[in-house]
């Protein structure tokens, strides 16, 4: 059962700690770039008339093109990442000033929630195999409420 209070999902996480060890996802930004995008990756339709270029802004792709982040998290997971983080690294009104896009921010960090806890959501309805596998991905799911 998932909970939403904070006091919770941290003793959770100090539970699973004490268990063993949880391996956080690989790194996103080279992950993203080592797909060798373009631009167009970057606008999309939203912001297809943007004066400033956007390749680069690793973050816009959570608004931009969410299944290329989807697909890193599937990665990730596949190669045993117990903790997904979100893409947004990036996804402060500093940051996005470089591409006059702070006023962005907010939904890209909400796109990039709703991406990592949209993959952790998406593996439990697919989940196939012993029960201690769903329970160890109903865990996943209640560590990553703890970047909400």
């Amino acid at each position: 059962m998932m909970t939403t209070d904070r006091a919770d999902r941290i003793a959770l996480l100090h539970e699973l700690l004490a268990e063993r060890i949880l391996i956080f996802d690989g790194a996103m930004g080279t992950s993203i770039q080592d797909l060798r995008l373009v631009e167009r990756d970057f606008r999309a339709d939203i912001l297809a008339d943007h004066p400033v270029d956007l390749l680069g802004n690793n973050d816009m792709l959570s608004l931009t093109r969410p299944d290329i982040i989807a697909e890193i998290h599937r990665s990730f997971a596949a190669a045993g990442a117990n903790l997904l983080c979100t893409n947004t690294f990036n996804s402060t009104t500093i940051s996005q000033a470089d591409y006059d896009t702070e006023h962005l921010a907010r939904k890209l960090n909400v796109a990039g929630a709703r991406a990592t806890l949209g993959h952790c959501q998406q593996s439990l309805r697919s989940a196939v195999g012993t029960v201690l596998e769903l329970l160890m991905s109903l865990r996943l799911v209640l560590v990553l409420w703890l970047a909400c």
